[in-house]
């Protein structure tokens, strides 16, 4: 089974004399397989604006193993991936299919990000573009709590170095300092960085754009924008309720399309700039 996911946001409600409120987001997850059956809504979650889309990817999934509904590929919003998840989707054997924001840092403009040194693992050493290895391999942890590595260059290698400013600023008696995290998540989370550009890459995830229909015919056609009452329980039930009634509609229009002889889902209308290319 096929599963994707989009992030809508639902109204926020207003409290007296307008001095504060609160919103939420809800997740919903929807089966996306023969592009002319019938995609229904498998599990909508409310979960407070203020948190992180990927704090939610492994809650979400532990959610449809508990009801047996596990799919063999996810295709999710570029919030919802890291390389933690990637890591973790790939050791229970679940493919994580969503793009993975770029490599931040104003080294990776100037061609010295992380993912320009090579990263021996077994000899805990990594050897910069310039040819030199690392002098120290320290695992620790991060101040969020993560497992990570930082590996340190000495500082007369990286003063001598003709590209030092395009590599580092740090002072005249320190080195480049680079924080790796742990194996299975570094090479997961390059691996996608280098996929996510290909052209067999985007047409796969472009599957996932039907998501944003459903989110649309949520938000127009149902309310889901607006919570009708206070408290996230009372949203969530709103929200269930909301997704119940788009899979009886799809049921029904499959229902009588099949009496009909016709696809069980209509096909989706060229867009106008689809339009546009064919005239």
């Amino acid at each position: 089974m096929h599963a994707r996911f989009g992030g809508g946001k639902s109204e926020k409600y207003r409290q007296r004399q307008l001095v504060g409120f609160l919103s939420y987001k809800v997740h919903l997850t929807e089966t996306c397989g023969e592009e002319d059956a019938v995609h229904l809504i498998v599990q909508t979650e409310i979960t407070p604006a203020t948190e992180q889309d990927v704090e939610e990817t492994m809650p979400l999934l532990d959610d449809l193993q508990a009801r047996d509904l596990v799919p063999e590929v996810r295709l999710v919003d570029s919030g919802y991936v890291s390389g933690d998840v990637l890591a973790k989707h790939a050791a229970l054997g679940i493919e994580l299919v969503g793009p993975l924001k770029q490599e931040g840092g104003w080294q990776h403009e100037t061609g010295y990000g992380v993912s320009a040194f090579q990263v021996d693992w077994q000899q805990q050493q990594v050897r910069c573009p310039q040819g030199h290895l690392s002098q120290h391999w320290c695992p620790g942890r991060h101040n969020r709590g993560e497992e990570v590595i930082r590996v340190s260059f000495s500082a007369v290698t990286c003063q001598a170095c003709p590209v030092k400013a395009r590599c580092t600023r740090r002072e005249k008696h320190k080195g480049r300092i680079l924080t790796l995290s742990p194996q299975p998540i570094h090479e997961a989370r390059e691996r996608r960085r280098a996929e996510q550009s290909t052209s067999a890459f985007q047409q796969r995830y472009g599957l996932r754009a039907g998501i944003e229909g459903t989110i649309s015919e949520g938000l127009r056609c149902h309310g889901m924008r607006r919570a009708r009452y206070r408290g996230q329980p009372k949203t969530q039930l709103q929200a269930k309720a909301i997704a119940a009634a788009i899979n009886l509609v799809r049921i029904r229009q499959m229902l009588q399309r099949t009496q009909l002889g016709l696809s069980p889902r209509p096909k989706r209308p060229l867009s106008p700039f689809a339009r546009l290319r064919l005239r």
